[in-house]
């Protein structure tokens, strides 16, 4: 959820340069090429991509993306990440198109939501950490999915995936190169959710737990 989600982003800036050229005479000027236009950089291409093994790769931060920010008023809008108490969460949820998922509070832990096109991402950051840093955090991502279960299921069936029966009838699914993020998907929910933790075992555990669910 990267996010490996927030973490691990990184800041691509591309700048183009106009470069002049002294004229030359007529009588020694040659004919030349038309030069290829320059190949414009999408301001929205990923700069972090999250992959589930082919079934999904999906953004967490990129040069024109929208970002959770806090407005004075302490309510969540598109902006950068943001610090958020559990409640200002609860408040964001309820008014979200879709679900955001969480796994509830942690002790010695500070909640920090951000917000794209392409899903929610709330991670867990110690106490010390900055809002918006590269600290490699549990974090859960939310991704909006049509047919999230059917798509889990199907993959699970591969060998380079390993999967497990989760709390509520669900399946979890994680890969075995990449086993820091764990796969949730859920009969009915047309969304799939990421568990990430620095250490494998640890993401396993909290995606097998059956605290993963959405806020309330």
């Amino acid at each position: 959820m990267t996010s490996p989600l927030m973490k691990m982003s990184a800041v691509a800036e591309i700048g183009f340069v106009e470069k002049t050229r002294k004229p030359e005479r007529a009588a020694t000027r040659r004919k030349r090429r038309p030069a290829k236009p320059p190949v414009a950089t999408d301001p929205g291409a990923p700069l972090v991509r999250l992959a589930f093994a082919g079934l999904v790769a999906l953004v967490a931060a990129s040069a024109g993306a929208a970002f959770l920010l806090l407005r004075g008023d302490d309510s969540p809008q598109i902006g950068a990440p943001a610090a958020v108490s559990a409640e200002t969460l609860k408040s964001f949820a309820s008014s979200h198109d879709g679900p955001v998922y969480w796994i509830g509070p942690i002790a010695a832990r500070k909640l920090e939501l951000t917000s794209t096109a392409d899903g929610t991402f709330v991670r867990y950051l110690p106490l010390s950490a900055s809002i918006g840093d590269s600290t490699r955090a549990i974090t859960v991502g939310t991704y909006p999915m049509r047919h999230a279960y059917a798509t889990a299921v199907g993959r699970a069936k591969t060998t380079q995936m390993t999967s497990r029966e989760t709390v509520g009838g669900g399946i979890a699914v994680w890969s075995k190169t990449r086993p820091t993020s764990v796969y949730l998907a859920f009969p009915g929910v047309p969304h799939l959710v990421e568990v990430y933790a620095p250490d494998a075992d640890q993401a396993r555990t909290l995606a097998l737990s059956g605290r993963i669910r959405p806020v309330s």
